[in-house]
């Protein structure tokens, strides 16, 4: 890369705030990818759609999704343009007291503290548009949000486009939820490097076509007849389409057979572990990456995180109430319990017409099932309570009309 970016001093700021002699050297590099980013480009479009109107945007989803992956295309888009006025700080290992530090160094505010926080931020800012992109942000959400806010209100030309695992909640703030990679079948691009026995292209889903990439970066490039690609599509379909589990699954296609994989991960995500001694550790196995999010859980919602766990399949409002209120009581407790860990993206609320469900994928399902396992008496309790919610449900449902 070129000297754009600059170089990220974040770690040497002392208090106080001013505008640097060279505030373009506090602009980090963002992190290169040496694979290909695959599918995503209609949540570009939005993200930047978006950052052309809104101050702050926020790339929120679950662990492994690919927030990085796509906010990082977003700069690439914009670089150009901006120049070393588009700028990049990583936080995924900054603690909540260093953030706000990190986010004023990266803009190029920093040394003495004779100049107020607004002054010094538009003698850098200068009327002009600046984008700070502020990955991994999710655990130092409270820290950074009052500095966010008061660059926002002194610079109307700065934008800030964060990625995070549960949103900044503050106003003005636009989200762009990201979801797993599509399971539906589509016709892949041209520019596809596998091809069938005829040399065409056969239908497979984006999360089908991101294995079939990285096991073909392993070494292990696949056949693609329907058997395999049905055996693809249930590993991916296994892991719920997260792009971090489809790598992770890909780099083990040498050690046993695509069925056997994929009958492997219905049991277990153990083998969902990453050979790659670069690799950040909480990105290492999926295990390690939900941790990262469960460890953000307050503890009065990890008791409901833990017993919504015994549903397969997600479960109604009435279903988890009637396991959850053993620990929480009162219904609104429980609906704050719910929200906070939505937030988290470790629970969705599906909405059909005029009922709703809760979910888990099922990477968090089994991740929340091993925590449960480890407090046997609180496990007993919660099955318990969901084998007694089934049996009243089929009594109800046998009631005659």
């Amino acid at each position: 890369m070129d000297g754009d970016w600059g170089t990220s001093q974040a770690a040497q700021v002392p208090g106080g705030f001013q505008r640097g002699e060279n505030s373009e050297a506090n602009a980090a590099h963002p992190p290169v990818f040496l694979t290909p980013l695959i599918g995503r480009s209609d949540e570009a479009s939005q993200a930047l759609s978006h950052l052309d109107n809104e101050q702050i945007l926020t790339i929120c989803g679950p662990g492994g999704v690919g927030k990085t992956r796509l906010a990082s295309l977003i700069a690439s888009e914009l670089r150009d343009d901006l120049k070393h006025r588009l700028r990049w700080v990583s936080l995924a290992s900054t603690s909540p007291e260093s953030a706000p530090a990190a986010i004023r160094a990266a803009v190029g505010i920093h040394a003495t503290s004779q100049l107020a926080l607004a002054e010094a931020a538009q003698r850098v800012i200068r009327d002009q548009r600046f984008i700070l992109v502020i990955d991994n942000a999710e655990h130092v959400v409270e820290s950074i949000v009052p500095l966010l806010m008061e660059l926002l209100h002194a610079c109307p030309t700065l934008h800030f486009l964060v990625t995070s695992r549960s949103p900044l909640r503050i106003d003005g703030e636009q989200v762009v939820q990201l979801r797993p990679l599509g399971l539906k079948v589509v016709a892949p691009a041209s520019q596809q490097s596998s091809t069938d026995a005829e040399g065409d292209f056969p239908e497979r889903s984006e999360a089908a076509q991101l294995f079939l990439d990285r096991a073909s970066r392993a070494g292990q490039p696949l056949n693609l007849d329907e058997s395999t690609l049905g055996s693809v599509e249930d590993i991916c379909g296994a892991v719920d389409g997260i792009p971090l589990a489809i790598e992770l699954a890909a780099a083990r296609v040498h050690m046993m057979s695509l069925r056997e994989l994929a009958q492997s991960l219905e049991h277990s995500f153990s083998l969902l572990s990453s050979p790659l001694t670069h690799s950040e550790e909480r990105h290492r196995s999926m295990q390690e990456c939900i941790r990262w999010s469960f460890d953000l859980v307050e503890p009065l919602d990890q008791p409901t995180f833990l017993a919504l766990s015994v549903f397969t399949g997600g479960c109604t409002w009435e279903a988890a109430q009637a396991i959850c209120d053993v620990h929480l009581g009162e219904e609104g407790s429980f609906a704050d319990s719910v929200s906070r860990l939505v937030n988290l993206n470790l629970l969705s609320v599906q909405i059909t017409g005029e009922s709703s469900r809760l979910t888990m994928l099922e990477t968090v399902r089994q991740f929340a099932r091993g925590e449960l396992a480890t407090s046997p008496e609180l496990e007993l309790l919660y099955l318990d309570r969901h084998a007694e919610w089934i049996s009243a449900l089929l009594a109800r449902d046998a009631e005659p009309l």
